[in-house]
């Protein structure tokens, strides 16, 4: 049997849990209330592959201004701004429309970005805004479905921060996840 090669979260005891970490390549999704710490997860994710494992990161934000995101991650001694400098990480305020424009075009700025910087982890906070674009499930589900093979089509390591509507876990339910196919790459926080 061939090893199967992962990409560690930097959580110690939660890599444990999952044998090392993600799988490389992977897509999952992190789904939790409000204030449970699903941002500081994917910063974290994003911090220790630019600082440890030299692995460029891209976070993508749909609700918090990058200077936000800046200050909280200082708070656990983490330096964005530096690792943006060297080049090894990229925030991205923009909408759930532009983005899924981009990702779609090989030749977009973001696609181009993933490229150039060689990006290997990337995290989307959060995909409940998709919602936005449509309430209609066939709709949604199709939307997910560009985000999610726009993001293995880069070979990238993704997490996908997502609100938990609080009717289910992963579920396939209104205004929930529609994609099966990363229902089985789900870690949900809670407080």
């Amino acid at each position: 049997m061939a090893d199967i090669k992962r990409t560690p979260l930097g959580v110690p005891g939660l890599d444990d849990m999952l044998e090392g970490g993600l799988l490389t390549g992977s897509v999952a999704l992190i789904q939790g209330a409000p204030g449970t710490g699903k941002t500081t997860l994917g910063t974290q994710f994003l911090y220790q592959g630019a600082s440890k494992a030299d692995e460029a990161g891209l976070l993508v934000t749909f609700e918090q201004f990058p200077h936000t995101l800046y200050r909280d991650a200082l708070t656990h001694g983490w330096n964005l701004r530096e690792l943006e400098q060297e080049g090894k990480l990229r925030v991205v305020f923009t909408s759930p429309q532009v983005f899924l424009s981009s990702l779609q075009s090989p030749i977009s700025p973001i696609s181009s970005a993933m490229r150039d910087m060689a990006v290997k982890r990337v995290v989307i906070d959060s995909v409940s805004q998709f919602r936005v674009l449509s309430h209609n499930p066939v709709e949604l589900r199709s939307y997910h479905n560009h985000l999610i093979n726009g993001l293995r089509r880069e070979g990238v390591t993704s997490l996908l921060v997502s609100e938990d509507s609080g009717r289910t876990l992963c579920g396939v339910t209104r205004g929930a996840w529609h994609s099966s196919s990363i229902r089985s790459s789900c870690c949900a926080t809670s407080r």
